[in-house]
């Protein structure tokens, strides 16, 4: 899963994902623990916005994207699908 902060990393949530990266994300009935990290590789990062813009934009490949979609920090969370 991928979230963008759009205060980069000065955001509340993003603090506390930095300081203790164990996360718990709950589908439906069911929950997922994983951990949350600051996406660094470019091809990841370029994927994340814009699957992020495309959901939330209507962004698709030819267009710019969006401020918030450039300029926001990408968080990934890894869950463990056992």
């Amino acid at each position: 899963m991928y979230l963008l902060s759009g205060n980069q990393d000065a955001s509340d949530w993003v603090k506390n994902l930095k300081k203790d990266p164990h996360i718990k994300v709950r589908i439906g009935k069911r929950t997922f623990p994983g951990r949350a990290r600051i996406v660094i590789d470019d091809r990841e990062d370029q994927g994340a916005r814009h699957l992020l813009a495309a959901k939330y934009y209507n962004w698709h490949p030819g267009r710019r994207l969006n401020s918030w979609a450039h300029n926001a920090l990408p968080i990934a969370l890894d869950l463990d699908p056992n």
